[in-house]
């Protein structure tokens, strides 16, 4: 039965008593939140897919920021006011985590750890005999059959009932709902009173309301998150081959170091490309395939005929590739400053921005976004600007110079944003999966797909690479993570706890080297689960 919203507050309290004796089909009143408005909040107003909580007539007010405990706290939940008895079920799925046997002085409760990362926490449950407001209903007429601490429960789970126990004895039936997440970091909650890691569920109840999601509904299964690893050329290609579309360039770039394939990105943006890793070896059988497939006829070799010789040359020929054309330089920077001016060169392309980076975390994690929006990635050191930048940068006058990452100082990007005539601007101050999380919000922003995303290691390059001009390609960020942390990351763990729920489409890339499967697992239950 759909929630409905009780206009004064004063009036919550005497409504709550006559709703349960309401016939069930009484129709609800339209919501006065939409969805759309709601997922426009960020930081602990922010909407979390859940079902709602209560089964049956209810009505619910915002009182996140009410003073409670005569002004010593503050509410920090969501009171649904409701008839005594009636049944509450798991807002999502996880586990129980706390189930007390014996009653609190503030009243029954279970809390239930979600798969999504987040507590949600059930409070003032049922402890009289029905009919009564003996408080003798015990542990039996509090949680449902079978709930106990450390069981699993499925999302829309019968788990307990409405009541008034512990110190809402004074107060009508209702159940006090709280959604805690550990890795929220809101300074607008971070002060005296508040507790810095709670979300206000209002929003998220009236998210629920608006998509009709209340208990009995069925779910289906999450969608798997594939992992992709086959190594440096095999991920790329199997990358690849998840995009059905032709490309008319490949950019070859050497599988020893991952720069040149993080600075060639933007340029298979511009030429229509993918981007692809080889071994002085040469191209095997798959990567040949690919090529093939995807009905290239042109190629740039980014690099030296060291790495990048006759064999590659002769593999890219038997592949179908007609045109082939080299960049090289003595330096990271000198190559970047080359690979800009490349791009610079295709008719109707100008440059408009370009990113600086330092070292290869901050490229990769500004990689997708980089590749999405053509932008050059141009190879700074932390404390100055390399000539062949500054010559580039003063020749194609770009409209803006984003210095990528902590690493780089102030007066470097304002050198950098000097030689090009603007004001130096910056994307990410405090460490990679931060900077991860910020490109990650602008892609969405710049057009990219908020219902896709690919995810890679911080810590390892090896496979992933590739990851960030394909995933544009796909339409999709790229996140970083921390592949050896069972958390991910608190900061990738955050954004992903927030927006997992939106996707779609996730892929993982990367071997169980560096995303370990337990990291792999939690990810894709942040990203599929309901």
């Amino acid at each position: 039965m759909p929630a409905f919203r009780s206009a004064p507050a004063l009036f919550a309290f005497v409504l709550a008593v006559l709703l349960a004796a309401l016939p069930a089909g009484m129709p609800p009143a339209a919501a006065a939140v939409t969805e759309a408005a709601a997922a426009s909040r960020y930081g602990y107003e922010r909407t979390v897919k859940i079902t709602f909580p209560v089964a049956g007539p209810t009505s619910w007010t915002d009182t996140y920021h009410a003073d409670r405990g005569g002004g010593s706290r503050v509410h920090q939940a969501t009171d649904i006011m409701a008839g005594k008895l009636q049944r509450i079920h798991a807002a999502r799925g996880g586990y129980v985590c706390y189930a007390p046997t014996t009653q609190p002085s503030y009243g029954w409760m279970l809390s239930v750890c979600g798969n999504d990362g987040l507590r949600y926490s059930y409070l003032h449950l049922n402890n009289d005999r029905p009919g009564t407001d003996d408080g003798r209903g015990g542990i039996g007429r509090a949680y449902a059959p079978g709930i106990r601490q450390g069981i699993p429960v499925a999302r829309g789970q019968l788990i307990g009932y409405v009541g008034d126990s512990g110190n809402a004895e004074s107060t009508a039936p209702h159940l006090h709902f709280e959604i805690h997440d550990p890795a929220l970091n809101d300074p607008r909650i971070d002060r005296p009173r508040y507790d810095p890691q709670r979300i206000n569920p209002y929003w998220s109840l009236h998210a629920a309301t608006s998509r009709d999601d209340f208990p009995g509904r069925a779910y289906p299964k999450p969608k798997p998150v594939p992992r992709v690893s086959e190594g440096a050329t095999g991920t790329a290609v199997a990358l690849s081959r998840r995009r059905a579309a032709p490309a008319r360039t490949v950019v070859v770039v050497p599988t020893r170091g991952p720069r040149p394939a993080l600075l060639a990105g933007p340029l298979a943006a511009v030429s229509d490309g993918i981007v692809l890793p080889v071994p002085r070896s040469g191209l095997d059988a798959a990567a040949r395939d690919e090529i093939s497939r995807i009905g290239a006829v042109n190629a740039y070799l980014i690099g030296t005929p060291t790495n990048l010789g006759k064999t590659v040359r002769d593999g890219l020929r038997s592949a179908g590739v007609r045109n082939i054309a080299r960049i090289t330089a003595g330096s990271y920077a000198a190559l970047s400053a080359g690979i800009a001016r490349e791009m610079e060169s295709y008719p109707g392309y100008s440059v408009r921005r370009v990113y600086l980076g330092s070292n290869w975390v901050d490229m990769q994690a500004v990689s997708a976004l980089a590749a999405h929006r053509a932008a050059p990635i141009l190879f700074v050191y932390p404390r100055s600007v390399p000539p062949s930048v500054d010559s580039v940068l003063g020749d194609l006058r770009p409209d803006a110079v984003v210095a990528v990452g902590p690493s780089i100082t102030d007066a470097t990007a304002r050198a950098a944003a000097s030689a090009a005539g603007v004001e130096p601007g910056r994307l990410g101050r405090e460490g990679p999966y931060v900077t991860s999380v910020v490109a990650t919000r602008r892609a969405v922003r710049a057009g990219l797909s908020a219902r896709r995303l690919y995810v890679a290691s911080a810590r390892s390059w090896s496979e992933a690479m590739a990851a960030g001009p394909v995933a544009a390609r796909n339409g999709a960020p790229l996140l970083l993570i921390d592949g050896r942390k069972p958390s991910g990351g608190r900061r990738a763990r955050e954004w992903i706890t927030a927006n997992g729920y939106r996707y779609d489409r996730a892929v993982i890339v990367g071997s169980a080297r560096s995303i370990t499967d337990e990291v792999q697992a939690r990810v894709a239950r942040r990203l599929a689960g309901p």
